[in-house]
């Protein structure tokens, strides 16, 4: 399954804009398909809207289990690097809650 993300947002600049792609994963999750996530078509996106859409997947799977199931598509080196850097962040500050 593809999700092309402009047919839902105009531009990837608010959380209110990650928090209807979070829903859509949700539901895409929940029948055990696998997604790639085209950012076809948008330019920078901010990082609200990535913890938003994104970030907030690991309240509910493994850092693993987004791994295999989510590719992300049709990318520029700014979307890879904010991607990058928030699941970085937010994997070792839970593993670092967790030991605590």
């Amino acid at each position: 399954m593809v999700l092309k993300l402009l047919d839902y947002v105009s531009n990837g600049s608010s959380a209110m804009e990650g928090n209807e792609i979070f829903e859509i994963l949700l539901n895409l999750l929940e029948t055990n398909e696998n997604i790639s996530i085209s950012f076809k078509g948008l330019g920078a996106v901010s990082s609200s809207f990535v913890n938003s859409a994104f970030i907030r997947l690991l309240d509910k799977y493994s850092f693993n289990e987004i791994q295999k199931r989510i590719k992300f598509i049709d990318t520029l080196k700014i979307h890879n690097n904010l991607i990058k850097q928030r699941f970085q962040f937010e994997t070792s500050t839970r593993l670092t809650n967790t030991k605590v």
